[in-house]
C-alpha cells in the first residue's frame, strides 16, 4: 500500500500494465494506492490457497471488479508449478510477460504450489474497482467455504 517502497522499475511496469488493461476493465479504475497489490514473490514450496478476493475496499467506498496479474518470472517451466487456477476458466502457467485479467466478484481461484526446485515466482498484481456508495460485504479475502 506504499508506492514509495516499490522499486521505480516495478512502478513503471505497474503503470504500463494499468494502461494496457484499460480496455478490458470497462468503466472500472485502478487503485494506485496498491491496496494488497504490487510486487508478489512466492518462494519454492509456496502457494496461495483457494479463495475469493475481497469484495470491497476496507477504507474507501469501492467494490472490486477485476484482478490483474502480470508474470515476471523469466524462463518459467511447466515442472515449476505455480499455475494460477481460476474456477471454470483456466489453469495458467506463469509465462513471463503474460497478463491475466479476470472478474473478481465470487471468482474462486488459487496459486498452485511452486516446486521445490523452482526459482521464486514473481508477479505484479493490480486490482480494478468501481465506486459503490452501498458498500457491504467482505473487505478481506475468503479462504473458507465459498
Amino acid at each position: 500500500m506504499d508506492r514509495s517502497r516499490i522499486p521505480a522499475a516495478c512502478l513503471a511496469a505497474l503503470d504500463s500494465l494499468a494502461i494496457r488493461i484499460a480496455p478490458y476493465i470497462g468503466d472500472s479504475f485502478i487503485d494506485y494506492d496498491l491496496h494488497a497489490a504490487g510486487l508478489h514473490m512466492m518462494p519454492p514450496g509456496g502457494f496461495l490457497a483457494r479463495h475469493v478476493d475481497a469484495e470491497y475496499h476496507p477504507i474507501r467506498r469501492w467494490r472490486r471488479t477485476h484482478s490483474i496479474v502480470l508474470s515476471l518470472s523469466r524462463n518459467w517451466r511447466e515442472e515449476y508449478g505455480g499455475h494460477l487456477w481460476i474456477e471454470n476458466e483456466a489453469t495458467i502457467l506463469p509465462v513471463f510477460g503474460t497478463a491475466i485479467v479476470f472478474d473478481t466478484p465470487g471468482q474462486l481461484h488459487e496459486v498452485l504450489p511452486v516446486g521445490m526446485d523452482a526459482p521464486y515466482r514473481k508477479t505484479l498484481a493490480l486490482f480494478a474497482w468501481q465506486v459503490d456508495d452501498n458498500c457491504t460485504g467482505d473487505t478481506s479475502a475468503n479462504f473458507g467455504e465459498t
